[in-house]
Parts: structure tokens; C-alpha cells; sequence
């Protein structure tokens, strides 16, 4: 073979393994240069994609390659762009083979600024969601969907054809994004990282299919908007707005597309894992009352799919909040748990109680002047409680005054200290002090 041009890239008539020509470079991504290629034996074209070379310096990158280039082996669909082979170049360099595609990616049709119909868009979406609904089945995660991994083509009768591209080969990304947090959008790893959900933003090694939900929704945004729900000039500048910033609302670049629809969107792209739609299933059903007939069966054929891939048919349901729909303001539990409320009660009750001694019913001047009042207190509503030792100093009310009244010798229920209880008196009445003193109430 002869080896590849000084930038990195392939000249045309090059023969490569022995068996491809090359015939044109189709493209170079921030994680591999695409080629279109002919087999000399069989005459056929197809498509090699190799891994950059500053990617397969990363640690034990070119095995991963190849072991990740698999995953789309382990399942069937048309949507899926198939892999025919696998292998390195003998100075090490790995690729893939794969069937050649006549068309474009839908990121570039995004970026030429083209605004896809509500119609054409779901559709599109949908036929992502077959590939993605046959890969979670097989336990096979994308972790890096996006518009340019949707390559868009046709059929022989011209019917549109989508493809879903990269099948497991995020994962060297997400390598390269742990070199440098502070990538600029200018890089792969920011534009992959506008389609990452916070949970892969915080850990790529726990994700599971929901993270391909989220970024299926962000997708079906930029789609019809041209723009993402969270924008950034750097890859920490984009976490912290995807942890704590509301996303930007679509109707805001869309304001034709009605407010049901944007919040049925909105779940997919939600915050928190447990308000997202659970399954790819989900998220088309929702899709279904907006989308066009054609679109529909190819919703409820994703659903025949998904519920036959659950052992007893029932397929899990998110967890919305209490206030609905406000998936994509949904913050993490409280970090401290129960700690602070309880706090802030006994701060409540201790102020209340605080209040209540300097503002409630005062002691008359025959009450014992500041000290500590010991005695059971009998409340309005006749039931006796314990009273607290606190110190008060004697108030005189113009009505009501807390006095000690009864007989001398009913002291005996304060343990014989010879004092009549406390008990709030009533304007007019005679009140018996210890004395022996009898004043009207309030005096």
C-alpha cells in the first residue's frame, strides 16, 4: 500500500490492503477522515473510516476501536450503517469498513442552515430511534448521537433512507475529552458534548440507554431550530449550564411549533435520568399524535419491538415530578437529606416559643418578680401541659393577667410550697393572692 499524504490523508488512486483503491476523501470528523474507496476484485464501493492518529496515540485507542466497531454487528436494522470489516493498517492505524452511502449527514445539512418541517424532522427522528430501540435491546449504548452521525440517504424509489453512524466508538472521545476539560466548540469533543446528557458529563462509565434518549431529543431540537437547548464557549462553561441553568425554550426559534409538542420534546432533553422517557418506545409514542401517517407505523412497529424485548411486556415509566411537565428544570434531591428542614423547624419553634413569653399573657405583679415560674400551666382549651422554666419579668396586662387564685391549700399540687397554680383570669374577677390580698383582674 503506499502510505498516506502528509496531512494525514489519502491520495486518490492510492491501494490500500491490496484490495482498495482509493477514489476521493469523503470527509474528516474531529475523530476520523472517511474515504470512498473500490474493491478491485469485486468492483463494489465502500466506505473506510480510519481513526485520527493523535487519537490513536491514547492509551490501548486502537483496540478499543476495533472492539467498539462490533457493537453494530450484534443487531439488525436497516437504519444502521453495516460494518463489513475491521482491522489496522501495518503502522497501526485502525479502520473499518463500511457499506458506501450516497447522500450527507444531517449536521451538515443543519449547518448549511436548513430548518426541517416538524413532518420531516420526526420522521427522520424516528427512523433513528429503529436503530437505537434494536441496539438497547441488545445492550449495545451509542453515547454519541448527534445529527452528524445521522447520515441521510435514499432509497431506489427516492424515499428518504436514515442511517445511524459510529455505532460504540464514543468512548475514544470521551478518552480525549478527559486530555483537556477546557476544549473550545471548535473541537469534536465540545460538539459531542452538546449532546451529552449531565450523568455522562459526570461519569461515561455508568451511562446506560437513556443518555441516547437524551441526546435523540437534543437532536430532534437542533433539527427543527438550528441551535441546541444549551449553548457554551467551553466544555466546563456547558456543565455548569446543564447542572443548573433551564434549558432555552424551543419555541423561542419555533414559535410555530405548538406548546404540547415542544414539552414532549423537552422530556427527552430532561435533567434528571428518571424524568425522561425510559425507552426510545416511549419517547416515539409521544411523538406519535404529531407525527404523519407513514411516520406513525413506523412508530408502532418500534413498539411491537420494544414491548417483545421485555420478558413480561411491560416497559418502565418515567417519574415526573409533582408540578408535571417540568422535566427540564428537574434538580438532584437535596444533598444533606432531612438535615436542614429539621433545622429550620426547631429555629421555628424555638423563635415561636421566644415570642409567645414576651408578647402572650403577662404575670400580674403578684407573681414572683423574674424569677422562674415552676407550675402546670392550664391552656385555654383546658388541656394541661407542662410549662417550660423561663425566666419572664412581670407584665401588667389592661384584661387579662396570669395570676395564682384558688384556695391556699390547693398549693399542695406543686409539692406543697403552699402556691395555688397559674391560670389566666378573665376581666372583673376577684383573684385571692397568697397575701390573702383580692383584687379584680386586670388591677
Amino acid at each position: 500500500m503506499t502510505a498516506p499524504a502528509d496531512d494525514g490523508g489519502f491520495v486518490p488512486g492510492t491501494v490500500l490492503l491490496d484490495k482498495y483503491r482509493v477514489i476521493r476523501e469523503l470527509g474528516t470528523g474531529g475523530m476520523s477522515r472517511v474515504v470512498c474507496a473500490e474493491h478491485l476484485a469485486l468492483g463494489t464501493r465502500v466506505a473506510l473510516k480510519f481513526l485520527l492518529p493523535q487519537l490513536a496515540t491514547l492509551p490501548d485507542a486502537p483496540q478499543r476501536f476495533a472492539r467498539e466497531a462490533t457493537a453494530a454487528t450484534r443487531f439488525e436494522s436497516e437504519h444502521v450503517a453495516r460494518v463489513l470489516d475491521v482491522g489496522a493498517l501495518p503502522d497501526g492505524l485502525p479502520y473499518m469498513v463500511l457499506e458506501y452511502l450516497e447522500g450527507q449527514d444531517l449536521g451538515r445539512y443543519v449547518r448549511q442552515g436548513k430548518r426541517f418541517a416538524v413532518g420531516e424532522a420526526l420522521d427522520l427522528v424516528v427512523q433513528a430511534a429503529d436503530a437505537l430501540a434494536r441496539a438497547h435491546a441488545a445492550g449495545v449504548i451509542h453515547r454519541d448521537v448527534k445529527p452528524s452521525n445521522l447520515f441521510l440517504t435514499h432509497r431506489p424509489d427516492g424515499a428518504p433512507l436514515l442511517k445511524v453512524l459510529d455505532f460504540g466508538i464514543s468512548k475514544v472521545i470521551e478518552e480525549a475529552a478527559k486530555e483537556d476539560l477546557e476544549l473550545t466548540k471548535t473541537t469534536a469533543v465540545m460538539g459531542s458534548a452538546l449532546y451529552m446528557s449531565l450523568e455522562q458529563m459526570r461519569s461515561t462509565k455508568t451511562v446506560d440507554h437513556r443518555t441516547d434518549i437524551y441526546a435523540l431529543g437534543v437532536s430532534l431540537y437542533e433539527l427543527l431550530t438550528g441551535t441546541h437547548p444549551f449553548t457554551a464557549e467551553s466544555f466546563s462553561e456547558l456543565c455548569v449550564k446543564v447542572s443548573l441553568d433551564p434549558p432555552e425554550a424551543l419555541r423561542t426559534h419555533r414559535p410555530d411549533i405548538s406548546e404540547a409538542l415542544a414539552e414532549v420534546i423537552a422530556v427527552a432533553y430532561a435533567r434528571s435520568v428518571l424524568e425522561r422517557y425510559q425507552s426510545i418506545g416511549r419517547f416515539v409514542e409521544a411523538l406519535a399524535p404529531f407525527a404523519t401517517a407513514e411516520t406513525a407505523r413506523r412508530i408502532e412497529a418500534i413498539r411491537r419491538f420494544e414491548r417483545a424485548s421485555y420478558p413480561d411486556g411491560k416497559i418502565p415509566e418515567r417519574r415526573p415530578t409533582p408540578l408535571g411537565l417540568r422535566a427540564t428544570t428537574a434538580t438532584r434531591p437535596p444533598r444533606f437529606g432531612w438535615a436542614p428542614y429539621v433545622g429550620v423547624a426547631v429555629a421555628g419553634l424555638t423563635l415561636a416559643a421566644a415570642l409567645w413569653v414576651s408578647l402572650g399573657p403577662p404575670v400580674s405583679s403578684g407573681a414572683s418578680d423574674g424569677g422562674v415560674l415552676d407550675a402546670a400551666v392550664t391552656d385555654a382549651s383546658g388541656i394541661d401541659a407542662a410549662a417550660p422554666s423561663v425566666a419572664v419579668t412581670p407584665v401588667v396586662h389592661a384584661s387579662v393577667q396570669r395570676v395564682e387564685s384558688g384556695p391556699l391549700d390547693a398549693g399542695a399540687a406543686d409539692g406543697g410550697k403552699g402556691k395555688p397554680p397559674l391560670r389566666p383570669c378573665k376581666p372583673g374577677e376577684m383573684v385571692v393572692y397568697p397575701s390573702g390580698l383580692r383584687k379584680p383582674c386586670g388591677l
